[in-house]
């Protein structure tokens, strides 16, 4: 990889999520997005715990980079993700917010159980249309059943 120290934090077959630092800063995780094979950063992976459900801009974000999309990283990626929260006993839902048009978006989202919970325009005083400028999102629930002891 490259001079920093990256720890392995989960991992399937194909990829990693690795972190620079405890991932569980604060109210934010953070995770590179590794392939096994190449040992090549390939994206990325964060989840927000300050956000208390339901929001406009969702609590867990993905990028996979361009030469690497189409190969269902992104899936593996919040696979893990969901398997980790489950692991520490974290007990919030995901929400993905996506635009409408970015189906393969949608489509991460759906392979990981989540249901559509809101298509619709959002409203102008939240941060993600005032500072971005989104005026639209579909929002997707992902529930993380926790294992009973």
């Amino acid at each position: 990889m490259n001079n920093l120290k990256y720890f392995p934090i989960i991992s399937n077959d194909t990829i990693t999520l690795y972190t620079s630092f405890n991932f569980f800063y604060d109210d934010y995780a953070y995770f590179d997005i590794v392939l096994n094979d190449l040992q090549k950063k390939i994206g990325t992976i964060d989840f927000h715990f300050n956000k208390k459900g339901f929001s406009y801009s969702g609590n867990v974000g993905y990028l996979i980079y361009d030469d690497f999309q189409g190969n269902h990283y992104a899936t593996q990626a919040l696979s893990l993700l969901k398997e980790l929260l489950i692991e520490k006993k974290v007990k919030k839902d995901l929400y993905v917010s996506t635009l409408p048009n970015n189906i393969k978006s949608q489509k991460v989202a759906l392979n990981n159980g989540g249901k559509l919970v809101y298509e619709g325009e959002v409203p102008s005083c939240d941060a993600i249309n005032m500072i971005d400028g989104i005026k639209e999102v579909k929002v997707y629930k992902i529930p993380i059943k926790n294992k009973r002891a």
